[in-house]
């Protein structure tokens, strides 16, 4: 029962971290003071936390189709690199949507790989 309550409450942060950094992102996109490369990496570390997120609702649906240990390792693999590449490029932006995704990035991470092994684990 508490394990439910901390999946919960971790799902819910990361979703609401990662809609504040949009927001942050999406207001800051424009401003002439930031590099045109710092724009860039923040915008493609958007895409890339973006991409965690569905990694993570992709394994979420398949648990309720048996995935093997293989597939599973494989999703805990795919997480990995995703969160060391969106970690490289959210260090390279600036500003508070740096520390949004950053956070949505690591809770994302910690979600799918407890959720991966749990799975492993049966």
């Amino acid at each position: 029962m508490v394990g439910a309550f901390i999946f919960i409450a971790l799902t819910v942060g990361a979703l609401t971290s990662f809609a504040f950094a949009w927001e942050k992102f999406s207001a800051d996109a424009n401003t002439p003071h930031l590099p045109q490369w710092r724009r860039k990496a923040a915008a493609i570390a958007c895409l890339v936390v973006a991409m965690q997120g569905a990694n993570f609702l992709a394994l979420f649906v398949s648990i309720f189709s048996r995935i093997s240990t293989h597939m599973g390792l494989e999703w805990i693999r795919y997480t990995l690199w995703l969160f060391i590449v969106g970690a490289l490029l959210v260090i390279v932006a600036k500003g508070p949507t740096r520390w949004y995704l950053l956070l949505c990035s690591t809770l994302l991470f910690l979600l799918c790989s407890f959720t991966a092994l749990a799975v492993l684990n049966y």
